[in-house]
């Protein structure tokens, strides 16, 4: 098959087409080696891609194999160290964005169980749960949360909170680490009944502020940089910075 012609093919996949159509070709047990290290919205994206998928030709599934293929072939281990290997990999298959995360968790293991089973909860589950919760801790809470689902967590919180809980998110910097293992093991005794504690105090910042203000819907996003504008204008300017550098890269 012409490598034009394969390209046009895979492309006509969205991301999570191509992800399923990967995964299932790999095979149950292999498939499921690989949903272990991705994020809960992502196995979910991708799991409902694999329920919905029909009327892939046999051209497409092998155009999208070709491409991983080839995409694996291009990196070498051969003079470089594992963990950029891993990093340039995860990053040429998925994106910069998408990867950060998986390559954290790869490389790091910075992921909670406490905080994972959070991930799957409904946004409103996880509105209802933090509502009643100081401002910090569910400024603490939502910064450990996908940017989308953080924004809906926020959406579904009472209006006159959501400027204050964005700007605790731009404003976090070097929580005590037994801080963050006390509220993981609430979580985790809560939800999962596992004990997985922290292992980073490295949460929140204008960065993570910023990508969930532009997961927001614009109405929403618009009136929460007005009222942060109003509380510490220098602050609303350099979220509007960050957050046009993501606009404009997006």
């Amino acid at each position: 098959m012409a490598a034009d012609q394969q390209n046009k093919l895979a492309a006509a996949l969205s991301g999570s087409q191509r992800a399923a159509v990967l995964l299932m070709a790999l095979g149950e047990d292999e498939a499921g080696q690989v949903l272990r290290h991705l994020s809960a919205r992502d196995v979910q994206s991708v799991g409902g891609a694999m329920a919905a998928l029909k009327n892939v030709s046999r051209d497409q599934a092998d155009a999208v194999l070709d491409s991983f293929a080839q995409i694996v072939e291009q990196q070498s281990t051969i003079g470089v160290a594992a963990e950029d290997y891993i990093r340039k990999m995860l990053i040429n298959a998925l994106g910069e964005d998408k990867a950060s995360g998986l390559i954290e968790r790869i490389l790091q293991g910075r992921a909670s169980k406490g905080m994972e089973s959070l991930k799957w909860m409904e946004s409103r589950a996880v509105a209802e749960m933090i509502g009643m919760e100081h401002p910090q801790i569910q400024a603490i809470i939502l910064a450990h949360l996908e940017p989308d689902q953080a924004a809906e967590v926020i959406g579904f919180l009472p209006q006159r909170a959501r400027s204050d809980v964005i700007m605790r998110i731009a404003t976090l910097d070097g929580i005590q680490p037994h801080a963050l293992q006390e509220l993981d093991d609430v979580i985790s005794k809560q939800f999962s009944g596992n004990n997985n504690k922290f292992k980073s105090n490295s949460v929140g910042g204008h960065k993570a502020a910023a990508n969930i203000l532009n997961s927001m819907e614009t109405s929403v996003e618009a009136a929460l940089m007005e009222s942060i504008n109003k509380s510490d204008e220098n602050l609303g300017q350099k979220l509007q910075e960050l957050m046009f550098v993501f606009d404009d890269l997006s």
